[in-house]
């Protein structure tokens, strides 16, 4: 079983979703009904999605600020100085405590009682080790040894009993901040239309990564620039979870 099919295998979803297609990000001039030009914009490709830096910095920026409590509880482990990563809220890198699981709560990963003593008692201190702690998913092309490591740390927590994509990938995004994406439902619909079959979502996120790194430089620096102290912490997010939150909040338009 390979991460780029990754399906909700406790939860019922439609089986089509690994499979999407990917586009590069463009350049695009906007035309306006009466003939004035609006001027030249940089166009982020997002999944099915295309949007511009500007609207995809304030999508940031207003998340930043509704979800205040989830970026400091949930990335950054409640220090309002901290970063994402080892030495900083990743830590310790190579297990799950009891302190990860309070900060799936805080992301509303839709954890049961009974699903705590499972995500604890996993071993992966072995595959923890082989996945490098600051891995970006960047890096991590099908068939290379990080794709192939990834695969098997991936793997150690794909078959507890209840716990679908969506905690399994919220748990390992604390602890792989640069690799591991984040799925959910909104996720899925900013994704599950642009199929390729033969290319998978971890795959259609990488290439976003890519394909928008320029923009997404720009949008740190420009989360990092802000006058909100909040959006400044946000600054300081990884660019795999910056593209995950405008995913999410185009999902979440969409449905």
């Amino acid at each position: 079983m390979i991460i780029l099919t990754e399906l909700l295998s406790n939860d019922r979803t439609v089986d089509s979703f690994d499979q999407f297609r990917l586009c590069s990000a463009r350049w695009w001039k906007d035309t306006r009904t009466d003939g004035r030009r609006a001027g030249s914009v940089t166009i982020m490709r997002i999944g099915d999605h295309e949007i511009s830096r500007d609207e995809a910095l304030l999508i940031l920026r207003r998340y930043a600020e509704r979800h205040a409590g989830t970026v400091l509880l949930y990335d950054l482990a409640g220090d309002s100085n901290g970063r994402p990563g080892p030495g900083g809220a990743s830590e310790p890198v190579n297990e799950v405590t009891l302190a990860d699981i309070g900060r799936l709560v805080v992301i509303n990963a839709g954890l049961r009682a009974d699903d705590v003593p499972l995500l604890l008692d996993v071993h992966a201190g072995a595959e923890f080790q082989a996945v490098p702690a600051t891995a970006r998913l960047q890096d991590c092309a099908p068939g290379s040894d990080l794709y192939e490591a990834a695969t098997r740390l991936y793997d150690r927590f794909r078959r507890l009993p209840g716990v679908g994509a969506v905690k399994r990938s919220k748990l390992l995004h604390i602890k792989r901040p640069w690799l591991i994406t984040i799925y959910d439902t909104h996720v899925h619909c900013v994704y599950a239309r642009t199929r390729d079959a033969a290319r998978g979502w971890w795959e259609a996120a990488r290439r976003d990564l890519i394909d928008n790194s320029d923009d997404f430089a720009w949008l740190s620096a420009g989360l990092r620039d802000d006058d909100d102290a909040r959006v400044r912490r946000a600054g300081r997010l990884t660019e795999l979870r910056l593209l995950d939150v405008i995913a999410w909040e185009l999902g979440a338009e969409k449905g």
